[in-house]
């Protein structure tokens, strides 16, 4: 499965709506990880005041797989969600957790 699918399929497990879904994705593209809040927003044509509350009910709906997104502020927050995410892609979120006996970064 490629990593945009995955992220599609995230997007539908967390029941978010297509707007949502559409931040979120490309927020999350590997190509766009080094761009800003605002170039991310003009690429999706609406403002920047409109992406980023997306993006906060984007974490609100992630924060209940993902409890410490809840605690995280700013562009902490995007980091987190990619790297709890990019583990659960790469299948080695639970192999993680057992081998390092440590509390885990991401937990399901």
């Amino acid at each position: 499965m490629q990593w945009v699918d995955f992220l599609a399929n995230e997007a539908a497990t967390h029941s978010l709506s297509p707007e949502q879904t559409a931040a979120f994705v490309k927020c999350l593209k590997t190509e766009n990880s080094d761009k800003s809040q605002t170039e991310v927003a003009t690429e999706l044509k609406i403002g920047i005041l409109a992406f980023k509350k997306r993006m906060t009910e984007v974490y609100d709906k992630f924060a209940q797989s993902y409890p410490q997104l809840a605690t995280s502020k700013g562009r902490g927050k995007l980091e987190k969600l990619r790297a709890c995410l990019t583990r659960k892609y790469n299948g080695g979120q639970d192999a993680i957790s057992v081998n390092l006996r440590l509390k885990p970064i991401c937990q399901r």
